[in-house]
């Protein structure tokens, strides 16, 4: 889990299960393709999975680039960053 800072707000981005990521997939949501014209409703539909509707609201008051924070948090936790791996 890591926690992004926004503005004086913290939130915890946590790994989507794979449940969760099977059930956006029937949704329509393939986080690994995700189509231009989707992509803000992949993004809301995520964002319900992860954070509470208060963190949902605060959320909505940031710009379009603070969210893509979380965002990219929320997928690099699900599928690793290969900048992040540390050596074994």
């Amino acid at each position: 889990m890591r926690e992004i800072e926004i503005k004086g707000n913290t939130f915890e981005c946590r790994a989507l299960t794979r449940g969760e990521v099977k059930a956006l997939k029937k949704r329509g949501f393939n986080l690994n393709h995700i189509l231009p014209k989707d992509a803000d409703d992949c993004m809301d539909a995520v964002f319900a999975v992860v954070f509470t509707e208060g963190e949902i609201e605060t959320i909505d008051g940031f710009a379009q680039h603070e969210a893509m924070k979380l965002w990219n948090g929320i997928l690099r936790e699900t599928y690793g960053a290969k900048d992040e791996e540390k050596n074994s």
